[in-house]
C-alpha cells in the first residue's frame, strides 16, 4: 500500500493533513454482502411503493368490475419476493464489480483516494 501525505495551509487554520490512499483489491465476497444488502433494502422499499401503487390500481378495477383476485395473489407474491431476487443480484453484481476492479487495477495501477485526518491529537 502507497501513502502519500501532503499538508494544505489556510490563512488561520492549522495545516490540513491530507493522505493519498492507493486501492489495489477489493474483495469479492465483502463488496458481493455490501451491494446484497444495499440491494434487499432497496426491494424492500421498491415492493412497498409498487404494493401500495398496485392496491391503488385494484381499488379502481373493483369499480370497473374488470379486476381479478388472482391477479392480487400473484402481486402480492411478486412483491414478497422481489427483495431476495434483487439481493441475490446485487450479490452477483458486486461479486463481478471486485473481479473487475481486481482484475484492471493490474493494468492500470490502483485507485487513488485521499483521506483528510479529522481526528485531533490530545497529546
Amino acid at each position: 500500500m502507497e501513502l502519500y501525505i501532503e499538508s494544505l495551509h489556510f490563512s488561520d487554520r492549522e495545516p490540513l493533513m491530507l493522505k493519498r490512499l492507493t486501492l489495489n483489491r477489493i474483495d469479492p465476497v465483502s463488496a458481493g454482502k455490501v451491494f446484497g444488502i444495499v440491494s434487499v433494502v432497496m426491494g424492500i422499499l421498491f415492493s412497498l411503493v409498487s404494493g401500495a401503487w398496485m392496491m391503488i390500481e385494484y381499488s379502481v378495477s373493483l369499480s370497473n368490475r374488470s379486476g381479478s383476485r388472482l391477479e392480487v395473489v400473484f402481486a402480492t407474491i411478486v412483491l414478497m419476493i422481489a427483495p431476495f431476487g434483487m439481493g441475490m443480484f446485487g450479490f452477483v453484481l458486486g461479486l463481478l464489480m471486485a473481479m473487475f476492479h481486481n482484475t484492471a487495477v493490474r493494468y492500470l495501477g490502483g485507485l487513488i483516494l485521499e483521506i483528510e485526518d479529522d481526528s485531533e491529537d490530545d497529546d
